[in-house]
């Protein structure tokens, strides 16, 4: 005879409840973490990136894996100030870029 006490919440058990519970938790943070990827998508654009670096392709790519620009920041900067953000990683890649060249 188990001595395990069942709770029970209409025909389901508490567990199972808040094992439902903690998946819908997890798919709408994913959710949401989906959608701040899409707002800064458009805001950090490959097309901006590539007007005022001039890098193109893989390496336009590897500088934005490389910088990847912050939601928050997203959210609050003016243009001018993601294109100011822009330029200053871009001069921080260069100079990265010398120095493993000179290596």
């Amino acid at each position: 005879m188990s001595n395990k006490i069942h709770v029970y919440a209409g025909n389901q058990r508490i567990p199972e409840i808040l094992k439902k519970h903690k998946q819908l938790r997890k798919f709408q943070n994913q959710i949401a973490r989906t959608e701040e990827e899409k707002f800064i998508d458009s805001r950090y654009t490959p097309e901006l990136v590539n007007a005022l670096t001039h890098l193109e392709d893989d390496e336009m790519m590897k500088f934005m894996k490389t910088y990847p620009m912050a939601y928050d920041y997203a959210r609050a900067a003016s243009d001018l100030e993601i294109k100011m953000w822009i330029l200053y990683n871009f001069r921080e890649y260069q100079g990265k870029a010398k120095a493993q060249t000179i290596r």
